[in-house]
Formats: C-alpha cells, structure tokens, sequence
C-alpha cells in the first residue's frame, strides 16, 4: 500500500485547440513506472483575458468554477476501463484496495496510458 506522502499532484490549465485531445499520463524519463489516480479533465468556468477568441460557455447549475469531470474512470474504480495502454512491453493494471493504475516496463517516452477525448472539447475554452 502506498502512503499518501509518496503521491504528486500534478495540476496544470490550457486553452484547447480544437474539440479533440488524447490525454496521456506518462514520463519523459524511460524505465520510470508510473502511478496515477484521480485523474480529472474539467472545463474551467472563471472569468479571465485570454488571447483565444471568446467562446459562450453555460456554467454547470447549482454554480461553481468548473465543469463535471471529462475523462472517463479517472479513479480507476472500474480498472482501466476508458484508458488505452501504449506499448507492446507495457504492463497497465489497477492495484490497491483504493484502486491506481500502475504501469510498468516502459521503455519508450510514450509508454504510458491514455484516453482519448474526440468532440468533448470546445476549442478556446480553457480546461483544468
């Protein structure tokens, strides 16, 4: 079992270019296994000068900064279903009684696991 003090938090935002994406987590560092839970992709509904061209976006009722969670199984409680392991050698399964991918045996920068989003961006809207 892993403690709580060995996980990163990796956060970051981004305009979207255009409606599809495929979302990867991995490591530029091969060899390196990678642990991943709680994965999220929402839309952020904050009022900020961008350069993007406005876009008319409709906040989730009930309020709040952003949108439902766009990937599918980003806590692993159904295995990986949704993601899509890359690379013949890699191992993608789901551990733990709290459930986290891990993968492992990758020994190319993109080995890693994915999902991707095909339509559900809305190109130069921002996402968290």
């Amino acid at each position: 079992v892993l403690e709580a003090s060995v996980w990163d938090t990796l956060e970051g935002r981004f305009t979207a270019a255009g409606p599809e994406m495929i979302m990867f987590i991995g490591t530029a560092e091969i060899g390196v296994d990678i642990l991943a839970d709680d994965c999220q992709l929402r839309q952020v509904f904050e009022t900020q000068a961008t350069t993007a061209p406005p876009v008319t976006t409709t906040a989730p009722s009930g309020g709040g900064q952003y949108g439902p969670n766009l990937l599918v199984n980003g806590d692993f409680s159904n295995g990986l279903s949704g993601w899509t392991v890359h690379g013949e050698a890699v191992n993608g399964e789901v551990m733990g009684a709290t459930q986290y991918a891990v993968v492992t045996g990758r020994t190319e920068i993109w080995h890693a696991i994915g999902q991707a989003l095909q339509g559900s961006l809305v190109t130069g809207v921002e996402y968290d």
